[in-house]
């Protein structure tokens, strides 16, 4: 058991790396381009079928070879890869041409090898379009960096206070 002022270690996730330095963050960015209150009302009629699509989100469909248009369907909201700017994917849940919610994942979480750490990346990318579908923000899912190039650890209570904050 981990007393709340020990150190928890936070592992490097990226490909090849064993190293104690950097967690997923999920950081919370601008509104939609465009952003109009029928994207909210849109959002608000499709909301059921929206959670249950993220609900179904696996590492493994996310990253699929050459998906780009309707990853996962449910009902009429559809995940959607719009793009790579060379960093970041672009992901997006649309019902017809609007947009309900929209992620920017780091490219290099797409080599996450392990298993376990493919499910934490996962939960952090549904936690995105969950915010997402609430607040009509685009989030961005990437490693948090580590403070000064030093590898970084968080206590229980710091973990705590992170997650909440996300």
């Amino acid at each position: 058991m981990v007393s709340p002022a020990s150190p928890v270690r936070v592992y490097d996730l990226r490909e090849g790396s064993r190293s104690c330095s950097n967690e997923i963050q999920v950081s919370r960015e601008q509104l939609f381009p465009g952003y109009s209150s029928k994207v909210s009302d849109i959002a608000k009629a499709h909301k059921r079928d929206a959670k249950i699509l993220v609900n179904r989100m696996t590492y493994s469909n996310i990253w699929r070879n050459k998906a780009k248009s309707q990853i996962l369907t449910e009902g009429e909201v559809r995940l959607d890869l719009q793009g790579c700017d060379g960093t970041k994917y672009n992901y997006q849940l649309q019902v017809g041409n609007y947009t309900i919610a929209t992620v920017l994942i780091n490219r290099n979480i797409a080599h996450i090898r392990s298993l376990a750490e493919q499910v934490y990346a996962t939960r952090k990318i549904k936690s995105g379009f969950q915010k997402s579908l609430h607040d009509s923000h685009i989030y961005h899912v990437s490693f948090k960096s580590s403070i000064s190039g030093k590898s970084s650890t968080t206590t229980d209570k710091d973990k705590s206070v992170s997650s909440s904050k996300l």
